[in-house]
């Protein structure tokens, strides 16, 4: 589970799906289109974006929550 995956590069994430370990695990990961936070380092434009920066080969639940100033978006499933 990654509830801030825009505050980390997708090396975390390259390393899971590049593992040789005979496993599937789900994995939920949140980000959001806040560009303007400076420690805001990895943030996506929104849910197409993401799931391009973070391929899966099973999606289970894509979403979007609209804040007042931003939407914050998740992905769950399998990389």
């Amino acid at each position: 589970i990654n509830t801030s995956s825009e505050h980390m590069s997708t090396e975390w994430y390259d390393q899971l799906r590049n593992t040789h370990i005979n496993f599937s695990p789900i994995v939920a990961i949140q980000n959001n289109n806040m560009f303007d936070v400076p420690e805001h380092v990895n943030c996506v434009k929104d849910l197409e974006e993401m799931k391009a920066k973070f391929p899966m080969r099973e999606i289970l639940y894509e979403g979007e929550l609209k804040m007042p100033f931003y939407s914050r978006f998740m992905l769950i499933g399998r990389p």
